[in-house]
C-alpha cells in the first residue's frame, strides 16, 4: 500500500504525458506542456543527484575477494572486544588487528583466519547459562526474554536475548536445566549485579 492510499483510501491517479494538441484550449495546453517540462528537469536533478550520491559512497569502497593463504586485518569492535590488545585508551584503540593467514573461505566474504586462541573465544562467545528469564510483547505476541550470561564474560555483561533467537543460534543450548544451574552458584544477586551497572 503506498502512502497516498493510505491517506486518501483509493489508488493514485496516473500520469499520462501531455501530447501537444490533445487540449482545444490555449491556455490550458500551456500549462500541460510547462508541467510536463517542469517533470523532465525534476527527473533529471533526481538522477543527478542519486549519481553524484552514489559516486562519493563508492569512492571508499572497493570489491575485494580473498583466497585461502591470504593475509587479511580483522575489525573488532573497541569497547566489546578488548581482550586481543590491551590499551591504556580503548578510544584511540585500532579497529584493525593483524595480519593473519586465511585457512578457509565460508563464502563470498565470510572467511576463517588463523586467529589466536584469544581471538577465538572473543569471537565465538556461547551462551553458558540463564539467569533470569521475562514474559515481554513482541509484534504483538508474548515472547520469552532470557537473561544469557556469555562465556568468557563477566555476570555484569549478561544480555537480554529472545529465547526463541538464542535457541535458533544455539540449538546444543540447554536453557531449562541452565537457570536451575545458575541459581546454586554462590554468586551475588543478578538483580544486584545488573543494578550496579
Amino acid at each position: 500500500m503506498t502512502p497516498y492510499e493510505a491517506v486518501y483510501g483509493q489508488v493514485p491517479p496516473q500520469h499520462i504525458p501531455y501530447i501537444p494538441g490533445e487540449s482545444k484550449v490555449a491556455v490550458v495546453a500551456l500549462n500541460l506542456q510547462e508541467r510536463e517540462r517542469m517533470l523532465l528537469i525534476l527527473k533529471f536533478h533526481l538522477l543527478r543527484a542519486q549519481h553524484r550520491m552514489e559516486q562519493s559512497a563508492n569512492k571508499r569502497r572497493s570489491a575485494r575477494s580473498f583466497s585461502i593463504g591470504d593475509w587479511v586485518f580483522v575489525k573488532l569492535q573497541p569497547y566489546r572486544q578488548g581482550s586481543v590488545v590491551q590499551r591504556v585508551n580503548q578510544k584511540l584503540a585500532p579497529k584493525y588487528y593483524g595480519p593473519y593467514k586465511l585457512k578457509l573461505r565460508v563464502g563470498d566474504s565470510l572467511v576463517s583466519t588463523h586467529l589466536p586462541t584469544v581471538v577465538h573465544d572473543v569471537l565465538l562467545k556461547v551462551p553458558e547459562y540463564v539467569l533470569e528469564r521475562k514474559m515481554v510483547n513482541r509484534q504483538g505476541r508474548a515472547a520469552t526474554k532470557v537473561l544469557v550470561k556469555w562465556s568468557n564474560e563477566d555476570v555484569s555483561e549478561a544480555t537480554w536475548e529472545f529465547l526463541f533467537d538464542l535457541v535458533q543460534r544455539f540449538p546444543d543450548f540447554n536453557h531449562e536445566n541452565s537457570l536451575e544451574l545458575s541459581r546454586t552458584f554462590d554468586s551475588p544477586s543478578v538483580k544486584d549485579v545488573v543494578l550496579a551497572r
